[in-house]
């Protein structure tokens, strides 16, 4: 048994291309999981740690390349070494960049890019056969945050009457817009990227008041919001009570009447 050992060692340094045997393998690591997010026509970088592990002679290095397996229509996929030396038992770092290159599309847009890559020895004139790896890494599309604002009336403005509250929404996708009033229920306005909703301020107490809006895109929340200060004047029929003014005026003329009597 020894001695078959010892043969099939010697026969491997002296004939390294023997039939049926693996020279060595590659090892993938991701180096920061394997879900990336990317943002329209942005890029994600994706380091990919490589190991070349020789299985007996560990003195060759071997040339390697990443091979594009399967990959989603809308991104591409590049690498800044096309074919790179992999010396045995060390780490190489290559950067992997994924861009979106797609018009529109929908937030749940996900998908699957799998890479080999692969190596191989040429040392006098010699193949040798080494193991590839493959790994496969999830993208997925991340929507640009919405950004909403409160066009009229400014912060700090002063209100009185109806007022037309008037706001812009920039976003990709807008699925819905709402407002509130202090600390009052959200209410859903017209409109997407220009949008209103009507104020009766009369129904509001003097004084400052807080107008919050927001937008929702599916996936988050962006707000904004300004501080209006209410002057309405103030009549008598809303100051007091109309069931306590009559009987107020009824008893003062009386009180007149009798005392022109006397």
């Amino acid at each position: 048994m020894l001695m078959l050992i010892i043969s099939l060692s010697f026969s491997l340094v002296l004939f390294p291309n023997v039939a049926g045997l693996k020279w060595g393998k590659i090892d993938i690591k991701l180096n920061n999981g394997d879900t990336y997010y990317i943002e329209r026509y942005e890029e994600a970088n994706i380091p990919l740690t490589l190991t070349y592990i020789p299985y007996y002679v560990a003195y060759y290095p071997i040339w390697a390349e990443i091979k594009i397996i399967d990959k989603p229509s809308w991104i591409s996929v590049t690498n800044e070494e096309a074919c790179f030396l992999l010396y045995p038992k060390s780490e190489k770092t290559i950067t992997v960049t994924f861009k979106m290159i797609a018009g529109k599309i929908g937030s749940d847009a996900e998908g699957k890019v799998t890479l080999l890559v692969t190596g191989r020895i040429l040392t006098r004139h010699l193949f040798r056969e080494i193991e590839p790896a493959k790994v496969e890494i999830t993208v997925k599309y991340k929507l640009n945050p919405p950004v909403i604002n409160i066009v009229y009336p400014k912060d700090n403005a002063t209100a009185k009457g109806v007022v037309v509250i008037r706001g812009k929404v920039t976003g990709e996708e807008v699925n819905s817009v709402e407002i509130k009033i202090d600390d009052g229920n959200w209410k859903e306005v017209k409109g997407n990227t220009y949008w209103e909703y009507v104020l009766d301020t009369r129904k509001l107490d003097n004084g400052i008041h807080v107008v919050k809006a927001r937008i929702f895109d599916g996936v988050d929340y962006s707000t904004t919001s300004i501080r209006i200060n209410v002057k309405n004047k103030n009549t008598l029929a809303t100051s007091w009570p109309l069931y306590f003014i009559i009987p107020t005026v009824s008893i003062i003329i009386i009180a007149l009447i009798r005392k022109i009597k006397r």
